[in-house]
């Protein structure tokens, strides 16, 4: 049995344990399991009706491509800028962390990134490709 189904089983039970349990509160919670994954394809017998349904798939979601992401990070092991293709994400990612200056205040780096866009164009060729790439 997968998570979904064991997890909607417990809830249940637990419920089922406690006198006068809101109908409507049973229902929502139950749903809320059953659609978390957002939708069939996906393993969630429903997908999400209710607002708490869609906040906590939309949750579970970005926290698995983060999960994901991180795991190309830590397996980036030639430093390179891009990744290979991610099938789940069906794109490549930059991984080149942002690199700032070390111990400026924030009105320093907002005035070092205004200057260097008022200089127009002075990046290298990787530079540019970057850009080009992200928007």
């Amino acid at each position: 049995l997968g998570h979904i189904t064991i997890g909607y089983g417990w809830v249940l039970e637990k419920i089922k344990q406690i006198n006068d349990f809101p109908q409507d509160l049973r229902n929502r919670l139950l749903h809320i399991i059953l659609s978390h994954h957002g939708q069939k394809e996906f393993g969630s017998p429903k997908r999400p009706k209710i607002l708490e349904a869609f906040i906590v798939y939309y949750v579970d979601h970005m926290d698995a491509d983060i999960g994901g992401y991180n795991i190309i990070l830590e397996e980036n092991k030639s430093g390179s800028d891009w990744s290979d293709y991610v099938k789940n994400f069906k794109r490549s990612v930059f991984l080149k962390k942002l690199e700032l200056p070390g111990d400026e205040d924030s009105r320093d780096i907002k005035r070092t990134v205004a200057g260097k866009l008022d200089r127009g164009n002075t990046k290298t060729n990787g530079e540019e490709k970057q850009q080009e790439e992200l928007f």
